[in-house]
């Protein structure tokens, strides 16, 4: 019998079984395979790098594999907009900008996501003067339940709810995105002592024009990233990235998770060992798409929660007192990121300027008592989950925090009457169609 092939995600925490996958190259097939679908009864799931942590693009049934459907369609360097295909990933999408002198003014941690996961899970950079990556969005190409090409521009009235579109509206097929020219930008580094950085965060996130935290549990001191536009000469090191992800992040930093998931106790002694090593001033000068993101890390879990800019503080101080208290053992930085209000239905800083939280940890002992403690406080901290990210609360719950939710769900119903494109994921949020 042939092998059956399964869905797993990257950290491989989610897998599904789908009965059949769809080769994707052009729009015509995406068309042909929801129609299809349809007349069988079977739900649709288009597929990018496979790079959340929740069942967000889980297929139940088909998954359509997008991979080969990527590439610029059309540019407009004058105007500062470009249109791509939807299986476009992030690092592909960087250097057909850079060839031609154009960038995205923002990114997050990684670029191996396609552009369609990217926008529909709410994905970020940090700063509070650019919103995430789905506020580029001026217009959206959709595939929609009944196999019909849907239109969603700048002034059709959906396009502000479906920027963030959880795989729930169609099949992006295109994205006309806003960008920037490009630029370089200086990068400095240096630690903190935690208590200087949590009575200064607010005035830390507004300090510069990106800027993000990280802290490491059981030490004492924050590392701050600062990043400022400029004309200097380019120092940033691409063999020294290539070291980063195919040496340290491949052999070090596993081999001192290993040390942690084989005797969970060491874990304090080991982030102690290893704080002054990565927290320390540095300078450096590239691309905006060379240091805004990082070289890939170890296989690890991620939950992360946006709570509002004036609490993060308070949150920050309850999740470290709380670790202390548990004594968990957490052998992943705590990473502190911020993004503007947002207009988009289901961003996670809708309405209100917000702090990302993300606790990170690989699979040793004290994960999951982590995570569930962690989520508890964020969310009495006013939190709303990432999208792409793992969080266990019950969907009404977390769906109380966003007003226009019942606005989604009517958008959904209204491209997707059937339900062809729901999962698990969509299933726990909307319930079945």
């Amino acid at each position: 019998m042939p092998k059956v092939r399964s869905f797993v995600n990257w950290a491989r925490n989610v897998r599904s079984v789908p009965s059949g996958w769809c080769q994707i190259r052009r729009e015509e097939d995406i068309v042909a395979c929801v129609q299809k679908a349809r007349r069988e009864g079977l739900c649709v799931k288009a597929l990018g790098s496979r790079h959340s942590w929740s069942a967000v693009a889980a297929p139940k049934d088909v998954g359509l594999e997008m991979h080969d459907y990527a590439g610029l369609v059309a540019m407009d360097r004058e105007a500062g907009r470009i249109t791509v295909r939807s299986g476009t990933r992030l690092r592909d999408l960087n250097r057909l900008l850079d060839q031609a002198g154009l960038a995205l003014p923002i990114l997050g941690s990684v670029t191996a996501q396609t552009i369609a996961g990217a926008t529909a899970t709410g994905t970020h950079g940090s700063s509070l003067a650019h919103g995430p990556l789905s506020s580029l969005i001026e217009e959206m190409r959709v595939v929609d339940g009944s196999g019909d090409i849907v239109v969603l521009g700048a002034e059709h009235p959906d396009l502000v709810g479906g920027r963030v579109h959880l795989g729930a509206l169609g099949v992006m097929s295109t994205v006309t995105l806003r960008v920037d020219r490009a630029f370089r930008l200086e990068e400095q580094g240096g630690p903190m002592p935690w208590e200087n950085a949590l009575a200064d965060l607010s005035e830390i996130a507004r300090g510069s024009e990106y800027v993000k935290l990280w802290w490491l549990p059981h030490t004492d001191q924050v590392q701050v990233f600062r990043y400022t536009r400029t004309e200097a000469p380019i120092t940033f090191s691409r063999a020294g990235r290539w070291a980063d992800q195919a040496i340290i992040n491949r052999w070090i930093f596993p081999f001192f998770l290993s040390l942690g998931r084989w005797r969970s106790e060491w874990i304090p002694a080991i982030n102690r060992m290893l704080e002054p090593q990565y927290f320390k001033p540095f300078r450096r000068v590239g691309r905006s798409f060379d240091v805004l993101p990082l070289a890939m890390p170890p296989r690890h879990r991620e939950m992360e929660y946006a709570v509002p800019l004036e609490r993060a503080a308070s949150a920050l101080l309850a999740v470290r007192e709380r670790i202390e208290r548990e004594k968990w053992c957490v052998d992943f930085i705590l990473e502190v990121r911020f993004v503007p209000k947002s207009d988009s239905w289901m961003s996670p800083s809708y309405g209100q300027d917000a702090c990302h939280l993300g606790l990170y940890m690989a699979d040793s002992r004290d994960r999951q008592a982590y995570f569930r403690g962690g989520e508890e406080i964020l969310w009495e901290h006013g939190g709303r989950p990432h999208w792409g990210k793992e969080f266990d609360l019950g969907m009404g719950e977390i769906l109380s925090r966003y007003p226009r939710w019942g606005a989604f769900r009517d958008l959904a119903k209204r491209l997707d009457p059937q339900g062809i494109f729901h999962n698990a994921f969509l299933e726990r949020m909307f319930g079945a169609a």
